[in-house]
């Protein structure tokens, strides 16, 4: 979650023509261990315990440019997370349309009802 929200505002940065500094992470350097944006003397850098807390990045933000931007990307992240459950939404009843067609529920319902006879009569047998 961390490194795609540092590649996200790398994205960001990109876009908007900002100055930044990148700093990849030695073991994949596909990935963001931090970015320093110049124009604002600010960096962003994951803490200790590799958690960024949206609000307290926000809050940090002294530059009105800079607020307005971290809640532009938030905006633009919930918007995506939302895209991605709504094509996961789809998907899942896409598959239970299949599953449902291809399932027979009354044989399923006859092995379930010989089962608990079988399950019955075991124990009643073993008292």
């Amino acid at each position: 979650m961390l490194r795609r929200f540092l590649d996200f505002c790398i994205d960001f940065l990109r876009k908007k023509g900002c100055d930044f500094v990148n700093f990849p992470s030695p073991l994949d350097f596909s990935h963001s261990d931090g970015i320093f944006i110049q124009e604002n003397d600010f960096l962003i850098i994951p803490s200790l315990n590799g958690e960024i807390n949206a609000d307290e990045f926000i809050g940090r933000c002294s530059d009105t440019e800079c607020i307005r931007q971290a809640k532009s990307m938030h905006r633009e992240a919930l918007e995506e997370a939302k895209r991605w459950f709504s094509i996961a939404s789809d998907f899942h009843f896409r598959l239970e349309e299949i599953y449902s067609r291809a399932m027979n529920f009354e044989k399923n319902d006859e092995i379930l009802s010989q089962k608990l006879i079988e399950i019955k009569n075991i124990l009643e047998n073993s008292r």
